[in-house]
């Protein structure tokens, strides 16, 4: 193609005969090559597809700072029908938004492919996925795209912001996006393309099942942008926009609110009765000698993960929940106890109403449900938008329980998995995509607020869009990611959400066992149980998973957490140099929360430090014996990250999880560190200067 049929803005190059991008003249995108850059596709039903290629014509036209492109002529359609592309450049991001009109109302369009980029490049890349606290994944041509396989995620239900960014071997990055304030169900994508060495990279807009004028506007902007540099470059792009977004401004005006769960030094996820949790709550304060906080599971009546949403009573009684939430309360302890914030158990008959009027019906229409208790095997259906009758009872719940002495409710799943298609005709909301999803849970979540004012509210992951209307977020599987058997093993966790949003989250979690083994409800079928000759030493086969998983928590900004710690751990001289390492990372978290909870991640830098192997042991609560495996893992001996604090401190953070002392060098281009941390230790070096120690 010829110059003379190209056009552009800024530094965006486009063919004006085939609408699409070709180019992007930047440095930072020199060796990439676009292929029909920027194209769409609509799929329709039983199986059909409309592209650019079936157009018979397009226009190409420029009005002020917006290049428009106008496919018509499509076979088999109306002369009127008609795609629109209109792109736009706003600080170096372009932003395309499309449109389509003059098709049959009765045409059924299934889903928006928009934009879909093929593009080629030199070498090999790594990507950057919003998923947990953040995935970096290393080249991804060669490890993860062969034989026409994708990494991808759903807005919400997978990932927890709206854009990803590969990171070229040259040193350039390209930077996808999209900006949505609502809450739309979407899919972002990156595949291997149709021709070899070609990475495709699109998004999936499935399309609202409404009653049609024959038009249709995508609600929300797609972008691209080249960029150089890290991950961290890629999240300041995103950060620029996403903090100005009401969950952003309205989680800065709250931070006076969450003072109470500013001072914790660590989390304890523990589960079973009063005697199992309290007791390791008093010691591991005592020892540290900082505020604790007490994540309670399996306090409610029932086994856990069924009845759903019925909890009470409190499984030791009423009596005895109260005096344990006194308790706490006067030992300075915070607590909160789990409730589901969106799964119903419909094979309960007084249940059955509610899930019939306010389950998320599916396309064929099935109810939604999903079995995640594999001992029970109980199907748990998702609600709608926190429908009313649901609604109802958790609002119930929440009351009863502040009644009791309750201090903070955790209420599951609602940050990670709530955003559904949802095609019931009865709900109130259009069949298909819309956010009605968010919108209702939100609703849901501000009713308990206002109900309860001063109990804080917690969920599971760390979607965006929910961060003005609770107080913390748990994330177990991002400095626990090798423990995750459905993800790919050679991810690395990286603490991106901490890059776009610093202190306006509170996050805490992980799934350090500082055994190996997780907990069993002794209300679950006893076969279930894995038995005394099935366990081993985890601790001796897998040394390091432990300290791993704790310093990846604390160096990555997040509150401290350990699971299923029990007084018998404390007791135990086999366990002394982990508690110990458990104790000193608490410690350390706390004395430095200038940086990790109220500070701005910095660029990473490098890190030149020995690389280990450590043993993994693949293992969750509901990992059956013959699915458990202890894998290998190159990871590097020291986990580190640079701050920025709210009293303008810099400081590099470092942890040494290891069994050895280990000698590092660390620069971020402007400052450099020398030195060699002890075994199992944390240290903290002020930037500034150039360091050798």
């Amino acid at each position: 193609m010829g110059r003379e049929c190209a056009d552009r803005l800024g530094c965006y190059v486009f063919d004006c005969e085939m609408g699409c991008l070709i180019e992007i003249d930047h440095p930072s995108a020199k060796g990439i090559r676009f292929i029909e850059g920027g194209h769409w596709m609509l799929q329709l039903a039983a199986g059909r597809r409309i592209a650019p290629t079936d157009a018979t014509g397009v226009s190409c036209k420029r009005n002020g700072g917006r290049l428009e492109f106008i496919w018509s002529g499509f076979d088999g359609f109306s002369p009127d029908a008609m795609v629109k592309v209109v792109w736009t450049v706003k600080n170096g991001r372009l932003s395309g938004s499309l449109s389509i009109g003059g098709y049959d109302p009765d045409l059924k369009i299934e889903q928006i492919c928009f934009p879909v980029f093929d593009l080629s490049f030199l070498g090999d890349c790594g990507i950057t996925l919003p998923h947990f606290q953040g995935l970096l994944f290393s080249d991804i041509k060669a490890n993860y795209l062969k034989s026409g396989h994708r990494l991808s995620g759903g807005y919400l239900n997978d990932f927890n912001m709206q854009f990803y960014s590969l990171l070229l071997d040259s040193g350039g990055g390209v930077y996808f996006d999209t900006h949505d304030t609502q809450g739309f169900v979407k899919g972002f994508i990156c595949e291997s393309g149709e021709n070899a060495g070609i990475v495709r990279c699109s998004l999936t807009h499935p399309s609202p099942q409404t009653g049609s004028d024959g038009t249709f506007t995508m609600p929300y902007e797609s972008g691209i942008q080249a960029f150089s540099g890290t991950w961290h470059d890629a999240a300041h792009v995103y950060r620029s926009w996403a903090r100005r977004q009401r969950w952003a401004v309205g989680a800065e005006k709250r931070l006076k609110a969450w003072a109470p769960l500013d001072d914790i030094s660590l989390w304890l996820w523990n589960r079973g009765s009063s005697q199992n949790v309290v007791p390791p709550a008093l010691e591991a304060q005592r020892r540290i000698g900082a505020p604790v906080a007490l994540d309670w599971y399996w306090w409610h009546s029932h086994c856990y993960d069924s009845d759903y949403p019925n909890y009470l009573p409190p499984r030791e009684g009423e009596e005895k929940f109260k005096e344990v939430m006194e308790t706490l309360r006067n030992a300075g302890i915070f607590s909160q106890v789990y409730t589901n914030g969106m799964l119903i158990d419909m094979s309960v008959p007084s249940l059955r109403k509610i899930g019939a009027k306010e389950v998320v019906e599916q396309a064929d229409g099935s109810l939604k449900g999903n079995v995640f208790n594999v001992y029970t095997n109980r199907m748990l259906s998702f609600i709608c938008g926190g429908g009313k009758l649901f609604s109802n009872k958790l609002s119930a719940t929440a009351k009863r329980l502040r009644e009791l002495g309750l201090q903070g409710l955790y209420l599951d799943q609602i940050s990670c998995c709530s955003n559904n298609l949802c095609f019931s005709q009865l709900h109130g909301h259009a069949p298909g995509n819309g956010p009605y999803q968010i919108k209702g849970f939100r609703r849901l979540i501000s009713r308990i607020r206002r109900e309860n004012p001063g109990m804080p509210l917690s969920s599971e992951d760390l979607g965006e869009i929910f961060m003005d209307v609770l107080d913390s977020n748990i994330d177990m599987a991002g400095s626990s990611f090798e423990r995750m058997d459905w993800l790919p093993f050679n991810a690395e966790p990286i603490p991106l959400f901490k890059a776009v949003y610093g202190p306006l989250c509170r996050i805490y979690g992980n799934y350090a066992l500082i055994d190996g083994v997780p907990p069993y409800d002794p209300m679950w079928p006893s076969d279930g149980k894995w038995k005394a000759d099935q366990e081993r030493d985890w601790r001796q086969i897998c040394p390091d998973q432990f300290r791993l998983e704790i310093a990846r928590t604390v160096i990555y900004g997040l509150q401290p957490t350990v699971a299923n710690l029990r007084a018998c751990h404390f007791e135990n001289a086999a366990f002394k140099d982990d508690i110990d390492f458990l104790i000193e990372s608490a410690r350390f978290y706390h004395r430095n929360r200038n940086l990790f909870l109220q500070g701005e991640l910095l660029q990473p830098g490098v890190m030149k430090c020995e690389t280990r192997e450590v043993s993994f042991l693949m293992r969750m609560i509901f990992t059956k014996p013959e699915k458990a495996a202890v894998r290998l893992k190159s990871v590097r001996a020291l986990i580190h990250s640079a701050w920025r604090g709210c009293d303008g401190e810099e400081a590099l953070t470092v942890a040494n999880y290891s069994q050895d002392a280990q000698s590092f060098g660390w620069s971020d281009g402007i400052h450099t560190v020398k030195g060699e941390i002890p075994p199992r230790s944390f240290a903290k070096y002020a930037l500034g200067e150039d360091v050798n120690r």
